[in-house]
């Protein structure tokens, strides 16, 4: 999940480039290649995005979003 200054954007699925030359911050990052849940998940890569899901701290990407929305930028 990111956001963009200009246009609220939910970006999920395919490969996501050039993010140093955007204008995005990144609010919710989860990697599913399968480097990222094979050692621990196998082949279970919806156990693993439930895991991610059951773990999110919500009120920190909250705080993110409202940091970037009033005009910050993390770095």
């Amino acid at each position: 999940m990111a956001y963009e200054p200009k246009n609220y954007e939910h970006l999920k699925g395919g490969v996501m480039k050039g993010f140093s030359d955007s204008q995005l911050d990144l609010l919710l990052v989860l990697d599913s290649w399968e480097h990222a849940f094979m050692v621990d998940y196998g082949i279970k890569r919806p156990e693993y995005i439930n895991a991610f899901m059951d773990n999110i701290k919500w009120s920190e990407v909250s705080r993110r979003f409202d940091e970037v929305s009033a005009g910050g930028r993390r770095p």
